[in-house]
């Protein structure tokens, strides 16, 4: 479980450190999965993760969210009661579970789904994004060489054209300088 949820608190630093809509929807939504309570009529003594440890952290220097951990009522609820635990982690009470299989409803594999939608990648939300960067990037790269070879174009007529007006130039210089020696 430490690991899942070192894996969630990384998943949400690089959602702050996106700073974007999208990486507040993700930060929003990884933390209100983990803050579900699940329906009471169900007979699981265990109702959402707080129940079995699960608690926030506050950075020291800036007392903001830094991410999650959990006490040591994890180990006595899971000592007290797996099925629970597991009923909760992942929809099933069974002893022997394969995580995230079956589409059940646990909150480890909602999370699993959440996340999955993020970042899987072939149709992930950060992976779409990711390939509509990288088409614009081509288009403007493409703008920019086209851009380009415009400005290179028209230095190229420029050059031309003041090369013809200073032949001409030249031309009409030298007419001068034959119409002045006649007038004298």
């Amino acid at each position: 479980m430490d690991a899942v949820l070192k894996q969630v608190n990384d998943t949400l630093s690089f959602a702050r450190g996106m700073k974007n809509r999208l990486g507040k929807r993700l930060d929003s939504s990884i933390k209100a999965l983990l803050g579900t309570a699940f329906d009471s009529s169900d007979s699981n003594r265990y109702k959402s993760l707080v129940d079995i440890g699960l608690k926030s952290t506050l950075n020291a220097a800036d007392n903001k969210f830094s991410g999650y951990s959990l006490d040591s009522k994890f180990s006595t609820a899971l000592a007290q009661d797996p099925n629970a635990v597991n009923k909760l982690l992942y929809g099933k009470a069974d002893t022997d579970i394969e995580p995230f299989d079956n589409g059940s409803s646990g909150i480890l594999v909602q999370l699993d789904a959440l996340l999955d939608t993020y970042v899987n990648s072939s149709t992930g939300i950060i992976q779409s994004m990711s390939s509509t960067f990288d088409s614009r990037q081509k288009t403007l790269d493409s703008s920019l060489v086209r851009a380009n070879q415009s400005v290179d174009d028209y230095e190229a007529r420029l050059k031309k054209q003041y090369s013809k007006l200073d032949s001409l130039n030249a031309g009409m210089q030298q007419q001068q300088a034959a119409v002045s020696s006649l007038s004298r």
